[in-house]
């Protein structure tokens, strides 16, 4: 029966080690799971972000080009002063 003890303790063992495997696999799949949901929330922040510098970028090129239209006799003067007019940053 000592045989069959030790061998029932070597199963037991195994399984127990076999589950803590387990458990610290599930616990590295939370902790990717986490951090995929916070690189694709930081990806939607940049891609709005983007978008609204794009944005900002055609209305000030806009901007730019009606005020030269509208002063044709100074092209450079208007040029300078749509860009002076303009706000970097908002």
């Amino acid at each position: 029966m000592g045989s069959e003890d030790t061998n029932k303790a070597a199963v037991a063992s195994a399984a127990i080690s076999s589950l803590h495997r387990l458990a610290d696999d599930q616990k590295d799949l939370v902790d990717l799971n986490k951090r995929i949901s916070d690189h694709q929330e930081l990806a939607n922040a940049y891609s709005t972000w983007i978008d609204r510098v794009k944005s900002h970028e055609r209305a000030s090129v806009h901007g730019m080009i009606e005020s030269c239209a509208a002063d044709r006799a100074d092209p450079f003067g208007c040029v300078y002063r749509a860009v002076a007019d303009r706000p970097l940053l908002h």
